[in-house]
């Protein structure tokens, strides 16, 4: 185990996060993707759908939690963390439990499975901000913390059916200038023991 790991999405505008190493994505319904980079940081790209993309080299225990710092956020275009989230690479099963906002409606803390809304478990709170750092956990008993710069903004335990297992990673929906970038996935010390630290390459 090599948790926590790091990663900044510099590189070629356009590029598809989910085709990078170390990442898959997927998407909700009848879509398929991830995010990609933009500006140097993770861009939502899939209009009018929720997608993700999740960390694939390190397990996750089921107790674990997702940071990332907000860069650029707009009215109708969500962005965020996630825990939990899993699916077929470039496919339209995403599930997952995602904390994310824009900057005009509210933040959430929403759950998918297998493409499919099941409910906002959590929200609307207070709107993310540039700047922003956003964070994401669940505990192995499936409670979910969503804090904004270390202050907690909503929180909820996930009673029935909840996601077993996953992966941290980002989460967005719609297409548009919302990012995010400056990621980092870990388990909670308390889901487990957590081994040294790593940082990953610039993507």
């Amino acid at each position: 185990m090599t948790l926590p790991v790091t990663a900044n999405f510099t590189g070629t505008n356009g590029t598809v996060i989910n085709t990078l190493t170390d990442w898959d994505g997927a998407g909700e319904g009848a879509a398929s993707g991830g995010l990609d980079i933009q500006s140097n940081a993770a861009q939502a790209n899939l209009a009018s759908h929720v997608n993700a993309n999740w960390w694939t080299t390190d397990s996750f225990n089921a107790a674990q939690k997702s940071t990332a710092t907000v860069v650029a956020i707009t009215s109708g275009i969500f962005v965020g963390v996630g825990v939990r989230i899993g699916g077929t690479d470039g496919g339209s099963n995403l599930s997952g439990y995602f904390f994310y906002s824009d900057s005009a409606d509210g933040c959430y803390i929403d759950k998918y499975v297998l493409g499919v809304f099941i409910s906002s478990l959590a929200g609307p709170g207070a709107v993310f901000a540039v700047n922003d750092v956003v964070y994401l956990e669940i505990t192995s008993g499936n409670v979910l913390t969503g804090k904004v710069n270390g202050v907690d903004r909503l929180s909820v335990t996930d009673s029935i059916a909840p996601i077993a297992s996953g992966a941290a990673g980002i989460c967005a929906y719609s297409d548009g200038a919302s990012r995010v970038d400056d990621w980092t996935g870990d388990n909670l010390s308390a889901g487990g023991v957590v081994g040294p630290g790593r940082l990953d390459r610039d993507l």
